[in-house]
């Protein structure tokens, strides 16, 4: 098994157990104590797993905008101070 698919078997089991243990303190088939450490290991494993799986995946990475985008572009149309460069779109008429 590659780590990807233990990254994301482990996430969606911890998740799962993140999800029901509640329900399950709630009606009373789980102590307190054991909830509580439970649902701690649980959600940690969450929190690191979680972040290794969307990685691997290509979600954890964030693409630079479009060089025709953003506030040094020549047509955006706000026409404010500080973010279009004079001479703009939004000052030509």
């Amino acid at each position: 098994m590659n780590s990807t698919a233990f990254f994301k078997y482990s996430a969606i089991v911890a998740l799962i157990l993140c999800l029901t243990m509640p329900f399950l303190r709630f009606f009373g088939l789980m102590d307190e104590d054991i909830y509580k450490i439970a649902f701690l290991l649980s959600s940690a494993a969450w929190f690191i797993a979680a972040p290794f799986w969307a990685a691997r995946r290509g979600r954890g990475k964030i693409a630079p905008p479009p060089a025709d985008e953003g506030p040094d572009a020549d047509d955006s149309a706000c026409g404010c101070s500080c973010c279009c460069p004079p001479g703009g779109a939004a000052g030509k008429s």
